[in-house]
């Protein structure tokens, strides 16, 4: 419902008016939790290494500022030394991570094949979707759709993202965990691609189009978390789940910094098709983890129950 009624609050008002929106919502969530939840009994707090999350911190910021500014002909140079300088921070961080007994963050578990396929499918599904928005809303608009139309549309992605989860346990079950995030891919792609070759849609076709997006995203997003956490050892689940909630949040900041530096660079070299041709690529990058799903290895993943 967020986005239809921040389109509304955009055409009525201001986009100031989505900012100012969720200050009363804030307010009612701290209400309710000091409500509900029990407060915390004694209990002694890990040691926060601060070595460890500035250089974390630092390298993930200064790569969102280096995607950014890759993208803007006066700061590219400056942009390619920042992506140095973010890849120095992050390799610093490692090293110090494996010195350490209880690391910040437990980067072994990376061995884990389906935590690190199910991180990789958040990046290049629900984080791309996320980065698509970008170029989706500028074409919208330059064919004449209002800030309250745009909106909309998340109403139907909605539905079908409600449906996709409703029935992946079920679709799991069945179909196993390599088919069903490979509908996912080709339903969110089509989506997509089509939204490329449509730069002016019928209202009934965007709807459609972005349900269809709704729904893979959905299936891979369920999935992921599925697979994310299968297998994982109880001792190892809440560094696992940190890992897991780290990369869902970063999905969302890197996918669009990625789409925006691709849009900026298509606005550069072919203006005319610029969101067309970042859709597409969006659409590209959906489908890369698909390329995982082919290999041996992963046959120990969920499969149906009848394999």
């Amino acid at each position: 419902l967020a986005p239809a009624l921040g389109g509304l609050l955009v055409q009525w008002l201001s986009w100031r008016g989505v900012l100012w929106a969720s200050l009363p919502l804030a307010l009612v969530a701290i209400g309710l939790l000091l409500a509900w939840m029990p407060a915390d009994g004694e209990r002694r707090a890990p040691h926060l290494q601060a070595y460890a999350l500035a250089t974390a911190m630092s390298a993930l910021g200064v790569l969102l500022l280096a995607l950014t500014w890759l993208g803007e002909p006066g700061h590219r140079a400056a942009g390619a030394v920042l992506l140095l300088i973010a890849l120095l921070l992050a390799v610093a961080h490692l090293r110090h991570a494996r010195r350490q007994v209880h690391p910040l963050l437990r980067w072994s578990l990376l061995s884990h094949r389906g935590l690190r396929l199910a991180m990789l499918v958040y990046l290049a599904v629900p984080g791309v979707f996320i980065g698509s928005q970008l170029a989706s809303t500028l074409q919208l608009h330059q064919a004449g759709y209002s800030a309250a139309r745009i909106g909309a549309l998340m109403l139907p992605w909605a539905l079908a993202s409600a449906l996709a989860i409703t029935a992946s346990k079920r679709l799991l079950a069945r179909f196993g965990a390599v088919r069903v995030l490979r509908i996912g891919m080709l339903l969110q792609a089509t989506g997509l691609l089509l939204m490329a070759l449509l730069p002016q849609p019928l209202f009934a076709v965007a709807a459609t189009l972005f349900a269809l997006m709704g729904a893979g995203g959905s299936l891979c997003s369920s999935t992921a978390q599925t697979l994310a956490f299968h297998g994982v050892e109880g001792d190892a689940l809440g560094d696992a789940s940190a890992l897991w909630n780290l990369n869902r949040q970063l999905s969302f900041c890197l996918g669009t910094a990625a789409i925006a530096l691709l849009l900026a660079l298509a606005m550069q070299w072919l203006p005319a098709r610029a969101t067309s041709v970042a859709l597409g690529l969006a659409a590209v990058l959906t489908l890369l983890p698909l390329a995982l799903l082919h290999r041996p290895q992963l046959l120990s993943l969920p499969q149906p129950e009848n394999a």
